[in-house]
């Protein structure tokens, strides 16, 4: 059995990222890894991993629940959520196509931004997502040319 050690300093940066993407504040990001490795300790008994790729799978998946749960405590906290994107007027223009990029991808149907984002941001194989999300590699390759498309007819090519 690999040491919860040994998973922290392989996967910690990736988990981190994962959770800085959804909650957008580096503390609460820390909290969610630190959550993702708690929720693994405790249900370590009932995880048959089979492979390396599994547990990857396995681990985003937790830290991604993790930091939508925290997100979700804020918003019943009624806590103020932080801008993401400040006004564009003063920074360069590459800074506010990405911000138009970013904004071209929250509009996507979630179900082709998770699958975009897995593969594109956090560098999944189709294979890895169809384990993450329990779908066929078939179904992640159209969503993926899905979303590609959707993007490049609101004028962001490839």
């Amino acid at each position: 059995m690999v040491l919860l050690e040994e998973l922290y300093r392989e996967h910690c940066q990736r988990l981190y990222t994962v959770a800085y993407a959804i909650l957008h504040q580096p503390e609460e990001a820390e909290d969610a890894v630190h959550d993702t490795f708690v929720r693994l300790a405790e249900n370590r008994h009932r995880l048959h991993i089979r492979s390396g790729e599994e547990g990857r799978a396995l681990l985003t998946a937790i830290a991604r629940n993790a930091a939508i749960d925290r997100l979700r405590h804020r918003e019943r906290a009624n806590l103020p959520l932080p801008t993401f994107c400040p006004d564009v007027e003063d920074r360069p223009s590459a800074v506010a196509e990405a911000d138009a990029l970013l904004a071209a991808v929250r509009a996507l149907p979630p179900l082709y931004r998770d699958v975009l984002l897995l593969a594109g941001v956090y560098g999944y194989a189709p294979r890895e997502i169809a384990t993450l999300l329990g779908i066929s590699e078939a179904t992640v390759r159209q969503r993926l040319s899905r979303a590609r498309k959707q993007l490049k007819e609101r004028g962001f090519a490839e």
